[in-house]
């Protein structure tokens, strides 16, 4: 078969695979409890998604972490291992020994080899997800001591993807979810309960390609967002491009499920 032929065929393949949103959930200290909740209170028929648990679990024991979450939830929930593809509708969850990334739709281990300061399993699996994922990524930070995540939330709201984070009020360990509160990235600050309700209607809608902006955005409204930015922030946004400006902005408008520019002015203010 001819060169072209089989580039063309390969595409048309490429076509084909699916792509959904990957949730990633963030935990360590007092984790399992949270993410129970968080899970329990999952509807059965969420979107399409898949959901990868990073824990610091001791790296010289192994786990039972994916049996204690399966008690929570109707979903498969598996031990990841090297090269396993990740599926719609499924749980993943790390090795206590082993960094992870996400690669062309798959999740690759490698092997943790001790080093001076904390481990960061978690940083480094947001980045691989912000990376592969842009704007389908979402990020999520429980209870845990510490501040990993932190760095990993910051790569993922540089994609535009969406950030949840535990209300410190209601973690057994507030040192995780206070330091990816003081970033100011995240969208919402909820306990674990609460947060399904906001992330699967933000998913759906982006799911269904609903517009960005339900309207046109007039420049009075823009002029009024750019003014409460250059207050708050000290930022002056007016020389930056429009459709730039705008496409962030919708993005603010989905995840808050606000469909007018003026609702999301009065919202900002």
């Amino acid at each position: 078969m001819p060169a072209g032929k089989k580039r063309l065929k390969s595409d048309k393949q490429q076509k084909k695979i699916k792509v959904f949103p990957i949730v990633a959930i963030g935990a360590s200290a007092g984790g399992l409890e949270a993410i129970g909740s968080f899970f329990e209170a999952m509807p059965a028929d969420f979107p399409d998604m898949a959901f990868v648990v990073v824990s610091h679990l001791d790296p010289s024991h192994s786990s039972i972490l994916p049996e204690l979450l399966q008690k929570y939830t109707q979903m498969a929930v598996n031990p990841v291992k090297d090269g396993m593809e990740v599926q719609p509708g499924r749980g993943y969850v790390i090795p206590p020994d082993r960094e992870l990334k996400l690669e062309n739709g798959k999740l690759r281990l490698t092997q943790f080899h001790p080093h001076p300061g904390p481990r960061a399993p978690i940083n480094h699996f947001f980045r691989s997800l912000a990376e592969q994922q842009a704007d389908r990524a979402v990020g999520i930070i429980l209870s845990g001591m510490g501040s990993d995540g932190t760095i990993g939330i910051q790569s993922i709201k540089g994609e535009l993807g969406m950030v949840m984070v535990q209300d410190p009020v209601s973690a057994k360990y507030d040192g995780m979810p206070q330091s990816a509160i003081h970033t100011g990235l995240a969208d919402f600050v909820l306990p674990p309960e609460e947060m399904p309700e906001h992330w699967i209607g933000y998913i759906d809608r982006m799911l269904k390609g609903k517009p960005v902006l339900a309207e046109k955005m007039s420049s009075d409204v823009l002029k009024k967002i750019h003014g409460i930015l250059r207050t708050s922030t000290g930022h002056d946004f007016s020389y930056y491009k429009n459709s730039t400006v705008q496409r962030r902005i919708g993005r603010r408008m989905n995840i808050h499920g606000i469909k007018n520019p003026s609702e999301y002015a009065r919202y900002l203010h």
